[in-house]
């Protein structure tokens, strides 16, 4: 379960094999080895616990900022490094207004593409720790993917995904 292999920031899943920037002069950021995403939580240190307890990430780095206004822990787990930072001066978008959080511009969830045996088992592992579900698991057709959605504990959305098999020719 520990062995992510591709990962995906952003639900973006990118396939650049066979395509360099050269041959067809489009940008192209190559071949991922890791992703990184920064979560700004309300407790760095039960998010961390969640991430590491939930999804197995180890904690590399905590760091206070300059005269306490953040509180950093960096996780990491096979190239991928998540950042949870608590800071002083942040809120909840429910304090200040009424207005639907999915309607707020920005990032709206991370994800992580996994091998498929590693997909099938992190499913179980989630569903046996009770994890906090959106739905269960789908297909998309179109990215040829399976996928599933967890919320941690603050809330954020977590997206894993697994390529499907191509048929053999």
């Amino acid at each position: 379960m520990r062995k992510f292999v591709y990962t995906v920031v952003l639900l973006v899943c990118l396939e650049t094999r066979g395509h360099s920037s050269l041959q067809t002069n489009r940008p192209s950021i190559g071949t991922p080895t890791g992703s990184f995403c920064a979560l700004l939580v309300p407790n760095a240190k039960e998010s961390a616990q969640w991430y590491q307890d939930y999804l197995g990430f180890s904690i590399v780095r905590v760091a206070d900022g300059p005269n306490g206004a953040s509180h950093t822990i960096m996780l990491e787990q096979d190239g991928v490094l998540l950042e949870i930072i608590e800071a002083r001066d942040s809120f909840a978008l429910q304090r200040v207004t009424q207005k639907k959080v999915t309607e707020l511009q920005g990032i709206r969830k991370f994800g992580l593409v996994v091998e498929k045996d590693v997909f099938d088992g992190l499913h179980q592992t989630l569903v046996e720790k009770k994890a906090t579900f959106v739905g269960g698991v789908f297909v998309d057709d179109g990215l040829k993917v399976r996928s599933f959605i967890v919320r941690d504990n603050s809330g954020n959305i977590v997206q894993f995904f697994s390529r499907m098999r191509q048929p053999p020719s």
